[in-house]
């Protein structure tokens, strides 16, 4: 647990819950976290209880996070609901897919869908499916009602507190996924291309990145 998560697990998922911590396991890692702020000058207890509170939190494996284009101008021109009824139709679609490639959801974040699978392939393999399902449903619709997602794909250890996940693992998937993708691509950790068959995407653009830059793997 590093300084940097740890201070992202203070601001934004403990403080604002303390008022229920007279009513939560001694064992919740929010209870241990108020437990460490008494045991500062201890340096043991500190690292005994950082260790728990990761041990708890800790998740691994293959993370995907999916982006939807296009919020500014289709809300522009039809409203919020519109945009709105097109990412429940998005989860309709992404969520089966995402089970299929034995993966589990982990948080829905606006129009982003958080996920992770055991194995670099699993995760592929949704990313993929998901890619192809949207490119036949898009076929049939006007150009406002098309569903275009960009999707990051990295692998290894996180922190999950339930509702927001920490570490550099996340931070390069959601790098990939939003900032540096675009609509209709896949973009992989180096790690995740290396352990996956990407001649399977020959008809869907991905791109594997090395030390965040990119060099092509597949692409159409």
């Amino acid at each position: 647990l590093n300084q940097l998560d740890m201070c992202g697990l203070i601001r934004r998922e403990w403080i604002p819950r303390i008022s229920e911590l007279n009513h939560i396991d001694p064992e919740h890692p929010l209870a241990l976290m108020f437990k460490r702020s008494s045991v500062m000058d201890n340096e043991q207890d500190r690292i005994r209880l950082d260790s728990e509170i990761s041990a708890k939190l800790s998740v691994s494996g293959t993370v995907f996070n999916s982006d939807m284009s296009g919020f500014t101008r289709i809300t522009k021109r039809h409203g919020i609901l519109h945009f709105l009824s097109m990412i429940i139709k998005m989860r309709s679609i992404v969520r089966p897919i995402i089970g299929e490639s034995n993966g589990r959801i982990l948080h829905y974040d606006g129009d982003n869908v958080i996920a992770l699978f055991p194995t670099a392939q699993d995760g592929a393999n949704a990313a993929l499916g998901i890619q192809r399902a949207l490119r036949t449903y898009n076929g049939k619709q006007q150009d406002d009602d098309k569903i275009l997602l960009k999707i990051g794909l990295a692998d290894g250890s996180m922190l999950d507190t339930g509702t927001q996940l920490f570490g550099d693992t996340w931070e390069i998937c959601e790098l990939l996924g939003e900032d540096l993708g675009e609509k209709r691509q896949v973009l992989m950790a180096e790690s995740v291309a290396s352990a996956v068959d990407v001649s399977a995407f020959d008809d869907i653009m991905a791109v594997s990145y090395t030390h965040l830059r990119a060099h092509e793997t597949s692409l159409h």
